[in-house]
């Protein structure tokens, strides 16, 4: 299994990734271990899927990247129907 992520930090920050471990991941970024997230420090989970392979993750990923992050997660997810693709148990900050 691998994770398409968006998380969302101060200042209307965006960021799209994947990982194998979104726990794991998502502490990183918090705790200022991700050199390209570190100055908009807290994050909160704003959209996590669970992909079959790390291909399906990577094609997912670019798709968000190439619409622009923050104009995909508001179109697809906070204001659109993304038919159950938010991952509500694996971290408690997953609020739309």
């Amino acid at each position: 299994m691998c994770y398409t992520y968006i998380i969302k930090g101060k200042k209307d920050y965006y960021y799209c990734g994947i990982t194998k471990d979104i726990n794991k991941r998502y502490a990183e970024h918090n705790t200022g271990k991700s050199k390209s997230t570190r100055r908009n420090l807290p994050y909160s989970l704003k959209f996590c899927y669970e992909n079959s392979t790390r291909s399906l993750a990577r094609k997912l990923e670019e798709k968000i990247k190439r619409a622009g992050i923050r104009k995909w997660y508001y179109k697809n997810i906070k204001y659109g129907n993304h038919d159950n693709m938010v991952i509500t148990h694996l971290i408690g900050n997953t609020e739309k």
